[in-house]
């Protein structure tokens, strides 16, 4: 086979026609057959040698083969040996080439797709002068006029990306109306294994690094990861990549199948140095995006949830058979998803998370393929043998897509829950994201955003001391300008973090942590904040209550809470303090505060400064007790007060 001209431009799919673009989607999600289109070019006799030179005096017509055109090398070579292409391709197409022809000669081909009815490609018909030109062909989509040879090399070709695989397509080409050839070609639901060969162990195996630190981490006494500066027990033990680094190598494989070379210690160094894990181990995904775009890669994410049951700890399973999975592979490349599986000590007990990469599905389509970072092995998904028995069954996938995209990050928020409790975001619209236990429903309302559970324990050794990261994470990209309340509600008794994060789209960081807030079930804490956030230092959150007390129209914005969220709060008997979380405005001054309880000045407990927040646990006394608190703030023209009074009944 002749080498022929590199197709520089790369095709998009949209809702009805197949056009040439050059920032085209990488999922083809158009219902119905693709649209067929051309690609040809004059092929002067001198330029075959030996027989077929000999032949190009005659008319004749040869069918050079199928061709592929891979999502990772974008441009067009052979099938493989079957012959085969792989759904991760953009396109498939045949080759033919034409010698000799008369005036008035049709060149046609078609293409049936498996299960389907035969679709005819725009033909190409010879004219011996044409618009003052002589020897030219006429034809193909998008239509070209060739001049000056009796010969033409065609490709005809077709999206093929995510397209059906079981099943044969096939192809037929005429002259005249008369078939000369006809062939069939299957596509594998899969990469190709060549692509992906190298996410494998050694390097992709977190076993491998059991005494590499994972971030800049430690275990707690529960095993709780945390930074090791968050810990007071004197030399707490490291958290490793051995025990906590299958999404790190799921994403450290994918980086490298994107161009990028990375092991997992790359990119947790990386991550490490450039502020890339929330404050309990949780990865955040835009700074993997900053760290392929450092090693020359575009990479987008997108983060398809599952479903979390409302009522308790266990999620709803993504569809094995089709859902996102399939589709994230296909138009994306390798996809870690979420699997759940049991550890070997005991094998009926609860069942641990864990994170693989899906690169392609078995030829019957009722699994997937995986790169499986607990041993860094080949593994199918439909496994159920202990430790992986994931039965099938995936919960959400992160998505990272690369080759053949023109993107610039946009930003985003990311909110991070690390708690018995669960997170609802709603808009200045009312559209709401995330889950409200209490009334046992979950929502995605808010475009752009997603929320799932990222928490994972992968004991994948089971002499390992337990450590676990829980996380719990809203997206927000790019989040649109607004006003946003976030509401904790506890699921639990304990305690949360909550890490509130803002990247622009030069990956500047905005960040605020609230830590070691007290919940239980049913309590419920309201936080607010305005986007779009200013470029570095802190994020800035406030209260979404403003504590009452005064008339609608004085001032009330100086003070605000995120608990207690009403101007009167009922506690359960023996309660004997209340954990008030305060916000300070920027604009106060904070020497004017003061705070009296039951009438008793209790100033002291309280730390203002302008523009940060505390938690104060309030003391209390059975029946009711009342808290004043007053402070002056600053507005454009004048000083101002807010006052606001606060009860809380014990019984």
């Amino acid at each position: 086979m002749r080498s022929f001209i590199r197709l520089t431009r790369l095709l998009c799919l949209g809702a009805a026609a197949l056009v040439l673009s050059s920032s085209p989607s990488s999922a083809q999600e158009a219902a119905g057959d693709p649209t067929l289109q051309t690609y040809a070019r004059l092929v002067p006799s001198a330029a075959r040698s030996g027989a077929a030179k000999a032949a190009a005096v005659a008319t004749s017509d040869v069918f050079e083969g199928f061709l592929r055109f891979p999502a990772e090398e974008q441009s067009f070579i052979p099938m493989d040996p079957g012959p085969i292409g792989y759904f991760r391709d953009l396109l498939s197409a045949g080759e033919t080439f034409a010698n000799g022809a008369n005036d008035g000669d049709t060149l046609s081909a078609t293409f049936t797709p498996p299960g389907g009815t035969p679709s005819s490609f725009p033909s190409f018909v010879f004219h011996s002068t044409f618009n003052g030109q002589q020897d030219c062909w006429v034809g193909g989509s998008p239509q070209v006029e060739l001049c000056g040879s009796q010969s033409v090399d065609i490709i005809w070709f077709f999206s093929s990306q995510c397209g059906p695989t079981i099943g044969a397509y096939s192809m037929s080409f005429s002259r005249n109306g008369a078939s000369y050839a006809s062939g069939t070609f299957n596509l594998k639901p899969t990469i190709n294994p060549a692509k992906v060969a190298a996410i494998t162990a050694p390097t992709y195996d977190q076993v491998n690094y059991p005494t590499t630190q994972y971030g800049n981490f430690c275990r707690d006494a529960a095993g709780k990861t945390k930074l090791c500066s968050k810990i007071t027990t004197p030399n707490p033990p490291l958290a490793t990549i051995k025990q906590l680094g299958c999404l790190l190598t799921a994403y450290a494989g994918t980086i490298t199948y994107h161009g990028a070379a990375t092991t997992p210690t790359d990119l947790n160094t990386w991550l490490t140095n450039h502020n890339g894990f929330d404050s309990e181990g949780g990865i955040q995904p835009a700074k993997v995006v900053q760290y392929a775009s450092t090693r020359g890669v575009n990479l987008t994410f997108n983060r398809q949830p599952s479903t979390e049951n409302p009522t308790g700890p266990t999620a709803f399973p993504g569809d094995a058979l089709a859902g996102a999975a399939r589709n994230a592979i296909c138009a994306k490349g390798p996809t870690p998803i979420k699997v759940l599986h049991h550890s070997r000590s005991n094998p009926t007990g609860r069942l641990h998370t864990h994170y693989v990469a899906a690169w392609g599905r078995p030829d019957t389509e009722d699994s997937y393929k995986l790169k499986d970072p607990n041993g860094g092995a080949d593994r199918d998904l439909s496994s159920g043998t202990i430790p992986f028995d994931y039965n099938n069954t995936y919960y959400g996938t992160r998505e990272l897509q690369g080759t053949g995209t023109t993107f610039s990050f946009p930003g985003n928020v990311t909110l991070t829950l690390h708690s018995p409790a669960e997170l609802l975001l709603t808009d200045s619209s009312g559209l709401r994201t995330g889950i409200d236990p209490i009334a046992g429903a979950s929502f995605a309302e808010i475009p752009g955003a997603a929320y799932n559970d990222d928490s994972f324990d992968d004991p994948n050794d089971d002499t390992d001391t337990p450590a676990h990261v829980d996380a719990k994470v809203l997206d927000l990209t790019p989040g649109a300008p607004g006003t946003y309340n976030l509401t904790v509600t506890g699921t639990g008794t304990g305690t949360y973090d909550l890490d509130l994060t803002a990247f622009d789209p030069t990956f500047q960081r905005s960040y605020t942590t609230i830590e070691d807030m007290p919940v239980s079930p049913g309590s419920t804490q309201v936080y607010t904040f305005t986007l779009p956030v200013a470029p570095g230092g802190s994020f800035p959150v406030s209260g979404g209550f403003l504590g009452g007390g005064q008339r609608p129209r004085d001032v009330n914005h100086f003070l605000t809470y995120a608990n207690p969220t009403s101007s009167e709060t009922d506690l359960p008997a023996g309660t004997t303090s209340v954990p008030l979380l305060i916000f300070y405005d920027a604009q106060v001054i904070a020497a004017t505060f003061s705070a009296t309880l039951n009438g008793t000045d209790v100033t002291g407990l309280f730390h203002p400064a302008a523009g940060t927040f505390e938690r104060v646990d309030v003391p209390l006394l059975s029946g009711s007790n009342v808290l004043l608190l007053k402070i002056d703030g600053n507005l454009p023209t004048r000083v101002a007060t807010d006052a606001d009074r606060l009860v809380f009944a014990v019984p």
